[in-house]
């Protein structure tokens, strides 16, 4: 009888055990804070979204106007409605666009570093056509023009530099450029080409010494080959 009473006991605390652990699971599966933190990560995603989206029609809005401004007669700045509409054309333009280009700039970069060269193009283009004026585009240029020679594609890195040396003279992702064009032009067999490019590029950037010391050496090895 005790031997009954004892197996008893335990199949009873086994079986409360067993109730307890289910409902301290069913309880945390269905606990506030888990469905709560779902939410707050779901919403967070939604936001991401939103600004990516209201920056596009942002922009998008901005070429429309110019088109608009393009295609208006000319008007009269003694004309009230001249007024009118120049501060209906003024407001939205005020609203300031939400600037993802250093984002994208990141992704672009990591793209590149794993030597994902088409798709380090497609992301640098895209940030390059949104935001053309934003301080991250020189760079994006210079990333982008280094995709393109990394990926066998020489004419659109020279067209890249090209572009390069006439509206930003001064920078060195133009010098830097400028010698691939010299590495693009040795590949060609045009070593006086290359050559001269080198010089131009030791008479305008003679200011950073370790860029100095790889132009020597690049042009020593040019001269040899003439």
């Amino acid at each position: 009888m005790r031997r009954h009473n004892y197996f008893f006991l335990i199949f009873c605390l086994t079986l409360t055990s067993g109730l307890i652990l289910f409902y301290a699971e069913l309880r945390q599966y269905f606990s506030p804070e888990k469905y709560l933190s779902q939410e707050i990560e779901n919403k967070n995603k939604q936001l991401e979204q939103s600004k990516l989206q209201m920056a596009l029609l942002q922009y998008q809005l901005i070429d429309f106007k110019k088109e608009v401004a393009l295609r208006l007669p000319a008007f009269d700045s003694k004309d009230k409605n001249f007024h009118l509409l120049t501060e209906a054309t003024r407001l939205p333009a005020s609203i300031e666009p939400i600037d993802l280009s250093k984002k994208i700039l990141a992704q672009g970069k990591d793209h590149f570093s794993k030597k994902n060269y088409t798709s380090s193009i497609l992301v640098l283009k895209k940030l390059i056509e949104l935001y053309p004026v934003s301080v991250n585009t020189l760079e994006a240029r210079f990333l982008l023009a280094e995709s393109y020679y990394l990926n066998n594609r020489t004419k659109e890195c020279l067209d890249i530099t090209d572009l390069m040396m006439t509206q930003y003279p001064d920078s060195i992702y133009t010098a830097h450029l400028m010698l691939r064009m010299g590495e693009i032009l040795e590949s060609q067999n045009r070593y006086q080409e290359a050559f001269e490019v080198y010089e131009t590029v030791k008479e305008n950037f003679s200011q950073d010494p370790r860029l100095r010391a790889v132009v020597d050496a690049k042009l020593s090895k040019s001269k040899s080959m003439l």
